[in-house]
């Protein structure tokens, strides 16, 4: 099996058989994407397998990706047995265990002191990305690493958005760091992503900007404490 990785549907058909490589050009992201493939195979006898891997936690998000025409739904971050499962649901005859597309290191999750995780992370979530990260310290401090250099540039142009009263364009930043929040336990953070998100969401953006502040200050807080 190989895996290759998209950053957006445009991408992705790039990365997809020659079929659906006759996706339009224009920017796409996943339900778009997916309604696209989803017309392409109309009248054939094909069904590529969508799975929606996305931090919207709420049943109209779920009813939206299987609307759009996906078959599956996991909600970031992305746990070991969720994925493992959804993969063998999904593709039996190709993996005969989920746990083997990520690879042996991934088969069994260390049991690991918690000691290597942030305070910001809450004691609720200090399992779960443990098991995001495989208890691997290194991959810990790879993934934030990650975070503390993309969510200022994020968080710009979110505020730039913000400026611009463009509320598709803060919608999908403020989902996108809301995401990111979630994956590396920052709570606060994703939280107050969230509400910008649906304010987005709602085009009501009043008010927008001492909420962009409030999420400058957490990130603060989070840049600090990583620091030390």
């Amino acid at each position: 099996m190989q895996i290759r990785h998209s950053y957006a549907g445009s991408a992705a058909k790039a990365n997809t058989e020659d079929k659906v490589k006759e996706l339009p050009e224009t920017e796409l992201y996943q339900h778009e994407a997916a309604a696209a493939i989803r017309r392409l195979e109309a009248g054939k006898n094909r069904h590529t397998p969508i799975i929606a891997v996305t931090a919207g936690a709420t049943p109209e998000e779920k009813e939206r990706s299987l609307a759009a025409g996906m078959d599956d739904y996991i909600i970031k971050p992305v746990l070991l047995d969720a994925l493992s499962g959804t993969l063998a649901r999904w593709l039996p005859g190709a993996v005969k265990n989920g746990r083997q597309v990520l690879g042996d290191a991934f088969a069994e999750t260390a049991a690991a002191s918690q000691d290597i995780l942030p305070s910001f992370v809450p004691e609720e979530k200090k399992a779960e990305l443990l098991q995001t990260v495989g208890a691997d310290p290194a991959l810990l401090s790879r993934v934030l690493a990650a975070f503390l250099r993309d969510m200022p540039e994020k968080l710009a142009a979110l505020e730039a958005a913000l400026k611009e009263k463009d509320a598709p364009r803060a919608r999908l930043l403020s989902h996108g760091m809301k995401s990111s929040g979630q994956f590396v336990g920052a709570a606060s953070f994703a939280a107050l992503c969230g509400e910008m998100e649906e304010k987005a969401v709602a085009g009501a953006l009043d008010g927008a900007g001492e909420l962009a502040e409030k999420i400058r200050r957490e990130l603060v807080k989070i840049q600090k404490e990583l620091a030390q």
